[in-house]
């Protein structure tokens, strides 16, 4: 019997021992979600190219719509600098293309106009709470989007206020704020978040009624 009449301690969940095995397993799982989204993104390309015929003749005839909205809403317009924004901006029609699949890459989300580094740095976060978490952790049980928004804006605020990086991690406040809003846009996808956001007023009708104000 006890000797202090009280209840022993709990054992622990897991020995140390197992984890090892815990982390491969992890890691397991983690492969196989990722061959089985390669898996099913194939078969869809393999189903589009069965039933969708391009009309596309292989040429670059006008700058892409994507690019166009994108320097409106920023104010852009060519500098003459030879960047690739002005590249593009200036692009003569009919350029000739001898890929085949840009008749079809040319209609999905354009990945190139992601910066690079903005990847690198992002990845450095998400290996960090792989190796603290758990790769993909957020997919195997529900996570509520407050949590994570409130990660980022704090992290936003740190960098805002001159903290370029993280004291306890050492990687980028930014890099930080995206990995959160990735985990977001991932578990929503996914159908494992939590959406717990408040009933609030709407903020697009506010920035409205103050731009207009202003």
């Amino acid at each position: 019997m006890w000797p202090f009449k009280k209840k022993p301690p709990p054992e622990p969940e897991f020995q140390a021992w197992e984890l090892p095995i815990m982390w491969a397993e992890a890691q397991r799982k983690a492969r196989q979600r990722f061959v089985d989204f390669c898996e099913d993104y194939d078969e869809k390309r393999r189903q589009e190219s069965m039933t969708i015929e391009s009309k596309d003749n292989g040429c670059i005839a006008e700058v892409p719509f994507e690019l166009r909205g994108l320097g409106a809403a920023i104010g852009k317009t060519p500098a003459n600098d030879n960047s690739f924004f002005d590249r593009a901006m200036s692009a003569p029609g009919n350029l000739p293309s001898s890929n085949p699949k840009r008749a079809f890459g040319v209609r999905k989300p354009s990945a190139q106009f992601i910066p690079p580094v903005a990847i690198v740095e992002e990845s450095a976060v998400m290996a960090l709470g792989a190796a603290k978490y758990g790769p993909f952790n957020w997919q195997d049980e529900p996570v509520d989007a407050t949590t994570y928004y409130s990660a980022a804006i704090r992290h936003l605020l740190q960098w805002f206020s001159g903290e370029d990086k993280d004291q306890e991690s050492g990687a980028s406040h930014l890099a930080h704020v995206r990995a959160c809003m990735g985990i977001l846009l991932d578990a929503q996808a996914a159908g494992t978040l939590i959406d717990d956001r408040p009933n609030c007023a709407s903020a697009g009708d506010a920035i409205e009624r103050l731009k207009k104000a202003a």
